[in-house]
């Protein structure tokens, strides 16, 4: 194989690998969705972007303890991968956890 075959092949191979190492060092992103009364599911407060389940389920608690200290009447649901669908007029998960 000639030296500039080889070095082509170095540089594609050395690519790919930094290629699947970025991706393997991405985490999902969550949305947590809180609605302050479970009666109406049509308020409710969005959370900012987050890293994992457990952070949300922490946003979460942390509302609770705002908008619903006896700890009732609310209702909420951790989504990963979401994006706002404008025809749904709303977010559309991969996967939601209560």
């Amino acid at each position: 194989m000639s030296f500039l075959k080889q070095n082509w092949l170095i540089f594609i191979l050395l690519v790919i690998l930094l290629l699947n190492i970025e991706a393997l060092g991405k985490k999902y992103n969550w949305l947590g969705f809180y609605y302050p009364d479970a009666s109406s599911l049509i308020i409710y407060i969005r959370s900012p972007e987050l890293y994992s389940y457990d952070e949300c389920v922490g946003w979460v608690n942390n509302l609770v303890n705002q908008y619903n200290p006896e700890g009732s009447g609310y209702d909420y649901e951790c989504g990963r991968k979401c994006r706002f669908d404008k025809n749904f007029e709303g977010y559309i998960c991969k996967e939601t956890i209560k």
